[in-house]
């Protein structure tokens, strides 16, 4: 094996090289100066290309496979976004349906539609699928339609919330007065004999105002509230008899006369179709039959206004 062993300079700018072989036989090499000086050079300058290049290479090679890993994140996304959309297109078909069910409602509850400005609440829009079947460049306007859509639904869905609210605060508003308004006979059986208006008084023989309607029925058989309400009189009352009186709100007061028998007393509540009472003759009556008046607003009513007879159905 031949290595350099060592080098010096000589006159006339020129370098000596001395290569010492493994059988010691020493041999000289004289170079020029300025041409080794320009080997080094170019020598180093091979180097730094080299280096730089490679640099600019192993960077540019980095950056090519991040590239290709966020180019196959992009992908993941889009796919994932359309994926999204779909599920987006069958949720807002399902809050279509949903609005045509509210609808309904409000018109059961006689409110005014949710006008059609107002029910889209703003901004969005469909996103677009290309003809493949996926979302199309740039990603970030469909990132953006994407939360812009998502938004928009959430405005809606609370705009829904609210109007269910309000349906059902309307309803219960109703279902509260319907159950306080009398509606169903005091008894369920029995024959209407005397109707509101004036008639001839069977006492008298004078014509009288009849206040209310009265139903013969058969003694002891059970007095039933006409709707919700508390009890304010229950007991003796002139010619009413055994009388029960029951304060329904709302200025309506019902009344049940001639009674055999009390079954409640005053500060009771009852509702509708409770037992409050029995038929009987009690105070000036003819027979057994239960004398029903309405109130309203302290002025006699015609009860038969108020009932609602069960072959009737009201929708």
């Amino acid at each position: 094996m031949r290595w350099l062993r060592r080098w010096r300079p000589t006159p006339g700018k020129k370098l000596t090289f001395l290569y010492v072989p493994d059988d010691d036989d020493v041999r000289q090499f004289r170079v020029p100066q300025a041409a080794f000086y320009a080997a080094a050079g170019v020598l180093l300058l091979g180097l730094g290309l080299i280096g730089f290049f490679g640099v600019r290479y192993l960077g540019a090679l980095s950056e090519g496979r991040e590239m290709l890993r966020l180019h196959g994140e992009n992908e993941e996304l889009r796919e994932r976004l359309t994926v999204i959309e779909t599920q987006l297109a069958s949720l807002d078909g399902a809050m279509a349906e949903g609005r045509q069910v509210q609808e309904r409602l409000r018109l059961l509850a006689s409110l005014q539609p949710i006008h059609t400005d107002v029910f889209d609440a703003g901004v969005g829009g469909p996103l677009v699928l290309d003809d493949s079947g996926t979302l199309p460049e740039p990603l970030d306007e469909n990132l953006d339609q994407v939360s812009g859509r998502i938004s928009q639904m959430l405005r809606q869905a609370s705009i829904q919330r609210e109007s269910y609210d309000e349906i059902l605060t309307t309803l219960r508003a109703r279902e509260q007065i319907w159950a306080r308004t009398p509606s169903v006979r005091p008894v369920q059986t029995g024959f209407i004999t005397g109707r509101y208006g004036r008639r001839m008084d069977p006492f008298t023989g004078q014509a009288a105002m009849h206040r209310g309607i009265d139903i013969a029925a058969h003694p002891g058989a059970a007095v039933r509230a006409t709707a919700d309400g508390t009890v304010t009189r229950a007991g003796l009352w002139g010619g009413y008899g055994l009388l029960v009186e029951v304060d329904h709100g709302d200025g309506i007061i019902s009344r049940y006369a001639h009674c055999s028998k009390l079954l409640v007393g005053p500060g009771q509540r009852v509702r509708r179709g409770d037992r409050i009472a029995r038929v009987g003759s009690t105070g000036k009556a003819t027979g057994s039959h239960v004398h029903y008046e309405v109130m309203q607003n302290g002025l006699p009513q015609d009860p038969m206004k108020f009932i609602i007879e069960t072959d009737v159905i009201v929708d």
